[in-house]
């Protein structure tokens, strides 16, 4: 795989959230940075659109932590064929 590269701006929150997101894919022991991340270092910022949307639809961390887990989950309880 050929690599590119490229010179880019980011701003200080943009460099906070992906921080955020490479801490949170090594607590998961994940040696990639993905959009579940991505999300997550979104969420722990109460300033983010992700946050404030989800805030007012009412929807709860805990609510969309256990549905990543089943999700997670799913292939381990399916029958075997």
């Amino acid at each position: 795989m050929k690599t590119v590269e490229f010179t880019y701006q980011l701003t200080p929150r943009a460099e906070r959230i992906l921080a955020a997101a490479s801490q949170e894919a090594t607590k998961r022991g994940h040696d990639y940075v993905g959009a579940e991340h991505l999300f997550w270092a979104l969420m722990a910022d109460p300033e983010s659109v992700p946050t404030q949307v989800m805030e007012k639809a009412g929807i709860k961390e805990t609510m969309v932590k256990e549905v990543e887990y089943a999700i997670a989950n799913f292939d381990s309880h399916r029958p075997r064929r």
